[in-house]
């Protein structure tokens, strides 16, 4: 696959880190979590799809 959901995961640890760097405002923190949370749910769903995929593979539907 493409995409692999660590990845998604390491840039919401990223967004999280830099919503708690010195001088950024509160709106710009709030915006960094939600970009967090966006990328924590898109490595959820390529975990999902993941699992689909390999169920669908081995015939369990």
């Amino acid at each position: 696959m493409a995409f692999a959901s660590a990845d998604f995961r390491a840039q919401a640890a990223k967004c999280e880190r830099a919503s708690q760097t010195p001088g950024v405002s509160v709106r710009q923190a709030d915006m960094l979590m939600a970009i967090a949370r966006s990328w924590k749910t898109l490595a959820n769903q390529t975990d999902r799809l993941a699992e689909v995929m390999h169920d669908e593979t081995e015939g369990a539907y």
